[in-house]
């Protein structure tokens, strides 16, 4: 594996983050990547914009990551952390019955995938930055 494996990584990500943050701002019913919209009318919708904004930052970080693979590889690991508190709030959510595992089911798939892939990509741009003589 190389590089472009981990920009493709970076991809995913920002791609999913930016999903994400539409789906946050839009009404309850609709779907992208298995989560139910979240924006409710009256206090509800201010979090889930506040939500949408910083999804939005997350994936212009993965992109600008992109740009200096090597150099922002830190970026990876942050991710990583990310992704598996994401999931680790998917799973809580189901096991105390604040949503079902069905509900659940298409998002952990989703973080299973990202977690993968950016633990993988971690010591492939380890292994390019030393290399390279950056790291």
């Amino acid at each position: 594996m190389n590089l472009d494996f981990v920009r493709g990584t970076y991809w995913l990500g920002a791609i999913a983050n930016a999903l994400t943050a539409a789906q946050l701002l839009m009404p309850t019913g609709s779907m992208i990547l298995g989560f139910p919209g979240l924006r409710a009318p009256g206090a509800a919708g201010q979090p889930a914009v506040v939500a949408a904004v910083l999804m939005l930052g997350w994936a212009v970080v993965l992109i600008w990551a992109h740009l200096r693979t090597r150099h922002r590889r830190t970026v990876l690991a942050i991710a990583l952390g990310v992704v598996i508190v994401l999931a680790a709030v998917n799973v809580a959510s189901a096991a105390t019955g604040a949503a079902t595992w069905s509900e659940v089911a298409r998002p952990l798939a989703i973080q299973a995938l990202l977690a993968v892939m950016f633990g993988m990509s971690i010591p492939i741009a380890r292994r390019a930055a030393i290399e390279s003589g950056v790291g």
